[in-house]
């Protein structure tokens, strides 16, 4: 009993084993998320209805996804686009809302993974690449989230034409319409054509599938197998429906409709198109009662001579009580024999004789039907047969259309072999077919194409074996094995040999061999052979008809101007299957040439290193078969000879490349003509005691364009007659000073005029300005010209007002976005009868002159820089208290700002100044806000296999100023520091230092989630990671600086190699999976264990029994037989 108890212990173990490990297994692993979206490019026209359908799988979460479907114009690329989406009403931008409301465009789901896109009326902007995306439902991010496909769409270019018009027939008669059906697409696609009856519904009558197959309707299969209905197409757009003879039911609206169809690249015909043609009213009237109809028919209407013919003459629509008719045979007009109603028969002339020998006999068949056979058909025996009959009593009289039969003579056998192919211009590379044409023949023949060679024997490159085999010369077969060539059997004896990718060494001349096999017996065959005319093949270089021609208008180049030239490629053959290198050389006046640029075959740019001062001025940009070097601000260095290269490549390695060069062109650069022009004219400047500033204008009438301005300032002081430097501006806006004049400040208020502003007009003078025109080149300044303007005499009044604003320093702070109020009160206003200037000035830093910030004359012209017109406010609470208020201030805004008051007067009918003074300077101080931004700081665990992909996300749980933007970097952590991964700015511009860039996805799901996906995962990819998000403010002036900055947490990343078994693990269930299997371990260990001590103790147990006595030793044999049987048997 023991030994069955330990089993079932064993037994109760092993399948809870089992059961724990694979849930342990299980329970530690997912799946990748999948989305995949219909292949493409698709291709759809105007105003017809597409679905695009998308799927996900691999996924966890709820059973019913959700899609979201958005679009990529080619207008914008980079920017998408949001259509339509199952989870969100709102999701659509406006350019589609409406379309979404109304339902033109919708999302069907077709499963809870599955769901197909409708855009009902397709309008040509749809054309894009359409992503399909579905929100993350999964623990974490494993997986692709979103699928693209290109949808193109084509104009509607197919035209289904037929004139509107009205037939009456009779019952039997004949109807033939023809239907016009083009289209003109560029991609390739095919038509179907289907003829369709209207009487209460429309009944499709015959069809032109698509694959050029007749397809009748169901009601009318019948009479298309007997040939009574037909269609024939005409030429490459017309086709024309013939009904042989016209039914009852057959009346209603004939229309014609045209289908275009294109193949997807799932290999699925899709219906693009469809238009319908204006429809013909056909009117069918019933035969008169005892009228009748006569046909007549032929067993064939081409008769092997000395076979047998007949001729069969039937009626229709006749008196169903029968009648009596005369029917008579006419073989091209003449009359060859009459069947009386009685039966008698009279035959002409010319077939007396072989009536005679019972070659040709007459008899009815039917009530309907009477046959002439001719036994025996001769060569006279052809020719157009038709039937005359007559109703006797009536004398009706009807005729048949005409059969024509023609009788076949034997002639002798032999085959025409042409040989035919486009090979007078053939091109390294091209494609070329051989149609070898047999006529004549029969159906076992051998078709071979041979080359001529320079041995002059005729060498086989390939055969076509009458029993469908293709064979192959030992010197082509490789070409056959990749491909490059094939023959094959086409219809009506036509066999063709197609050489792709030809060399130079294909060139010679080719010709075609037929062997036609015969049997005369069972056992023997027998074989003729013709050869073919022949063909020379003369195999061009891709250089003998390449041209390249460089142009340009603008070899007399002025400094500053753009200079353009065009490189144009020009060869005998197409260029579009070709790939092109560019490349551009360069030769200074005195050097040698060296290369410029260079063009790779993928678009790739390289500029040559030894010769600077192209890079960053210069552009090389490649449009079709021309490339233009354009140089935006020529130089005096961009002056000598330019040269273009171009290299010409197949994609078929074997074919060398070819290559060609322009000619040289020389492009001069030569300095502009100075045009500069400075106001000349005297002026006097009166200044009034007390007034704090003199103004002294400069005018520079005329500049010439391009250049810039140097600007010195010259001071005359009595009694010294010298002039004295007081002031420059160079070119760059950098003002110096002379020290000993540190009062005067220099202002450019206009492009055109510059100020000099005397802050301390205690003393006359005279002033002037001297102005150096300046252009750059090669790297340095050029002087264009100088001059001097006129003399400016400053004098200065005595007066008995004194006008005074407040000299008080003083020092503020404000927030970033905040506003500022710029005080300037006056301390006493002297008269209502005077009127105010107010001006504002701003100083960005100790080395920068005060610039004019705001300006309310006297003459209520105000005047301020276009920057800040929407940020700036004056306010005047009572005369003589003025206020500036700025508003949304940054950083740029720090500085120093005063006021400036000047008060006119009118006096003798003019108003004159009479004081001016400045305030005290107000140093303002712009605080950014304070630092909220979080990002989120978990840390991750992933785990991807080899050649996959994985998704690194970071997230912002807040952020410190409503409306700030963001920049985003990845780093991997390195033994020898942080390597950047990837960075997009807050400018929108990405940037990947890694060669490995082509393998990196930036995606941004919403506002504040970004996602970098590494494709195509590698053993390198191995390693810590981690994200460092920095926050941007964007001052009104249009100027960003950084607020904050903060890291995400790390990712560990575990790259596994190809073909090792993967499972997505994370720590924590990994520890407690090895912890189970711990236990599991010792729990095996204690049961084998007790197992083991139970054997020995009943063992050591048995034995010293058996060597006592007593009770306990019968108890134990007894249960031992009692288990054994065959153990108590032995020992009885």
């Amino acid at each position: 009993m023991e030994r069955s108890t330990d089993h079932h212990h064993l037994q109760l173990v092993s399948p809870l084993f089992t059961g724990l490990l694979w849930l342990s297994i299980v329970g530690v692993s997912w799946a990748q998320r999948e989305v995949t979206i219909q292949q493409g490019p698709l291709y759809r026209t105007v105003g017809s209805h597409i679905t695009i359908w998308c799927k996900v799988r691999g996924y966890q979460g709820p059973s019913e996804q959700n899609f979201q479907y958005s679009i990529y114009l080619p207008s914008a690329p980079d920017r998408e686009v949001q259509m339509v989406s199952t989870q969100d009403p709102s999701f659509s931008y406006a350019i589609y809302n409406q379309r979404v409301q109304i339902g033109d465009i919708s999302i069907e789901r077709v499963t809870g993974d599955r769901t197909t896109l409708h855009i009902r009326q397709l309008q040509e902007r749809d054309a894009g690449e359409y992503e399909c995306h579905t929100p993350n439902t999964d623990p974490k991010f494993y997986g692709s989230y979103s699928a693209k496909v290109n949808l193109r769409v084509l104009p509607d270019t197919l035209i289904v034409t037929m004139p509107q018009q009205e037939q009456e027939k009779t019952e039997g008669s004949s109807l033939e319409l023809t239907c016009i059906v083009s289209k003109n697409s560029s991609q390739h696609t095919h038509l179907s054509v289907s003829w369709l009856l209207t009487t209460d519904k429309d009944i499709d009558l015959l069809s032109l599938s698509r694959d050029f197959v007749l397809v009748p309707g169901v009601s009318f299969s019948e009479r298309f197998s007997s040939g009574d209905i037909r269609m024939d197409k005409l030429s490459d757009s017309s086709y024309r429906l013939s009904i042989k003879e016209l039914q009852l039911s057959d009346q209603g609206d004939l229309y014609c409709q045209g289908s275009e169809w294109i193949q997807d690249p799932d290999g699925i015909w899709t219906m693009i198109t469809e238009k319908k043609s204006q429809k013909t009213k056909v009117k069918i009237s019933a035969l008169q009662g005892g009228d009748f109809k006569v046909q007549v028919e032929s067993t064939g209407t081409s008769i092997s001579l000395s076979s047998p013919l007949e001729i069969t003459c039937s009626i229709s629509g006749h008196s169903p009580t029968g009648g009596r008719y005369r029917v008579t045979w006419l073989l091209d007009g003449a009359v060859m024999v009459t069947w009386d109603s009685n039966g008698a028969s009279r035959f002409g002339k010319q077939y007396s004789t072989q009536e005679a020998k019972g070659q040709m006999t007459v008899r009815r068949r039917d009530q309907e039907a009477w046959i002439l056979r001719i036994n025996q058909a001769s060569e006279q025996d052809g020719g157009s047969y038709l039937c005359d009959v007559t109703e006797e009593g009536t004398q009706r009289r009807r005729q048949s259309t005409s059969v024509s039969v023609t009788i076949q003579t034997p002639r002798a056998h032999v085959p025409d072999v042409v040989l035919r192919g486009k090979v007078s211009e053939v091109y390294e590379g091209d494609s070329v077919t051989l149609f070898c044409q047999v006529s004549g023949s029969s159906s076992f023949m051998d078709v071979s194409w041979l080359i001529l060679r320079t041995s002059g024997s005729w060498v086989e490159i390939a055969s076509l074996r009458r029993d469908g085999e293709v064979e192959v010369a030992v010197d082509y077969a490789q070409t056959y094995i990749t491909g490059l060539l094939t023959a094959q059997r086409l219809s009506n004896g036509l066999h063709s040999l197609k050489l792709d990718s030809v060399l130079e060494r294909d060139g010679g001349q080719y010709g075609c061999r037929l062997r036609e096999w015969t049997q005369p017996t069972e056992e023997e065959w027998r074989n003729e052979t013709y050869n073919s005319n022949r063909l020379r093949m003369n195999v061009l270089l891709l250089g003998s008809a390449l041209e390249v021609v460089l142009m340009s208008r603008d070899q007399q180049a002025t400094s500053g101007n753009a200079v353009s030239l065009f490189c144009n490629v020009k060869a005998a053959y197409s260029l579009r299957d070709k790939v092109l290198s560019w490349s551009w050389d360069f030769q200074p006046p005195s050097g040698s040439s060296r290369n410029l640029v260079n063009v790779s075959r993928d678009g790739g740019l390289s500029w040559g290193d030894s010769i600077p001062g192209f890079q960053g001025l210069a552009q090389v940009s490649i449009m079709g078969n021309t490339s233009t070097l354009k140089i935006y601000r020529a130089q005096q260095h961009h002056q000598g000879a330019y040269r273009c290269r171009v290299r010409v490549l197949r994609r078929d390695p074997r074919v060398p490349p070819a290559s060609a060069s322009s000619i040289i062109m020389n492009v001069k650069v030569q300095l502009p003509a100075a045009r500069l022009l400075v106001d000349t004219a005297d002026r006097v400047v009166l200044v009034t005691g007390g007034q704090d500033e003199a103004v002294v204008f400069c005018d520079i009438k005329v500049m010439t364009p391009g250049a810039v301005l140097h600007v010195g300032w010259f001071l005359v002081s009595p009694p010294s007659p010298s002039a004295v430097n007081i002031l420059n501006v160079t070119h760059d806006g950098l003002t110096s000073h002379n020290p000993s004049f540190s009062w005067f400040l220099s202002e450019r208020i206009s492009p055109n005029k510059i100020v000099l502003r005397n802050l301390r007009p205690r003393l006359p003078g005279s002033v002037y300005c001297a102005v150096r025109e300046l252009l750059q080149e090669s790297g340095g300044w050029v002087v264009l010209a100088e001059q001097i303007s006129g003399i400016t005499r400053v004098m200065v009044s005595a007066s008995d007002k004194t006008l005074k604003i407040p000299k008080e320093n003083v020092s503020r702070a404000a927030l970033v976005g905040g506003d500022v109020v710029l005080r300037c009160p006056l301390e006493e206003v002297h008269s209502s009868a005077a009127l105010y200037s107010v001006s504002w000035y701003y100083q960005g830093s100790p080395h920068s002159s005060p610039s004019l910030l705001y300006r309310a004359g006297w003459e209520g012209v105000t005047g301020f820089g276009e920057a800040l017109a929407g940020r700036l406010q004056v306010v005047a609470a009572v005369r003589g208290n003025y206020s500036l208020i700025l508003r949304g201030v940054g950083p740029e805004d720090a500085g120093v700002y005063h006021c400036q008051v000047e008060e006119w007067r009118l006096q003798e009918q003019s108003w004159r100044l009479e004081a001016s003074d400045t305030s005290g300077y107000l140093q303002l101080r712009v605080t950014a806000p304070g630092d909220r931004l979080r990002v989120n700081g978990t840390e991750l665990t992933l785990v991807a296999p080899e050649d996959s992909s994985l998704t690194f996300p970071c997230g912002v749980e807040s952020i410190s100023v409503p409306g700030s933007v963001f920049s985003i970097t990845w780093w991997k952590v390195l033994d020898l520091g942080h390597h950047l991964v990837f960075n997009a700015s807050h400018l929108g511009q990405f940037v990947f230092p890694s060669e490995e860039g082509s393998r990196l996805q930036y995606e941004r799901p919403s506002e504040l989630t970004f996602q970098l996906k590494i494709l195509r995962t590698q053993l390198a990819d191995a390693g810590i990671y981690y994200c460092r998000i920095r926050e941007w403010v964007r001052t009104p002036r249009g100027v960003s600086y950084q607020i904050a900055e903060q890291s995400g947490g790390n990712i560990s990343v575990t790259i596994q190699a190809a073909g090792s078994r993967s499972h997505s693990c994370s720590s924590s269930w990994l520890f407690y999976f090895l912890l189970l299997v711990l236990l599991l371990f010792f729990f095996l260990l204690v049961v084998f264990g007790w197992r083991l001590l139970t054997r020995w103790r009943n063992k050591t147990g048995g034995s010293s029994l058996r060597n006592g006595e007593g009770r306990w030793s019968e108890m134990y044999i007894q249960d031992r037989r009692e288990e054994d049987p065959e153990t108590e048997a032995a020992a009885v």
